[in-house]
């Protein structure tokens, strides 16, 4: 093996070895950033309220959706 062919593989190793570095460091990171914050938990809790209003909606019969449509 001579020089310049040793040179490519350090730095291929290198560079692999940056790779796996980088993707173990981005799944701790899921792992720990697993929680919602408040503006997540927030806006969640309104989608559900949002949810269970249009359930309520489409299984009213027809004068109660005209009500519902009318009051929004």
């Amino acid at each position: 093996m001579n020089i310049s062919e040793m040179v490519v593989l350090i730095v291929i190793v290198t560079c692999l070895a940056g790779v796996a570095n980088r993707f173990i460091k981005l799944k701790y990171m899921r792992v720990e950033n697993n929680e919602p914050d408040e503006a997540t938990s927030g806006r969640l809790e309104d989608l559900e309220n949002r949810v269970q209003i249009l359930e309520k909606i489409v299984t009213d019969d027809k004068r109660g959706l005209e009500r519902e449509i009318n009051n929004l």
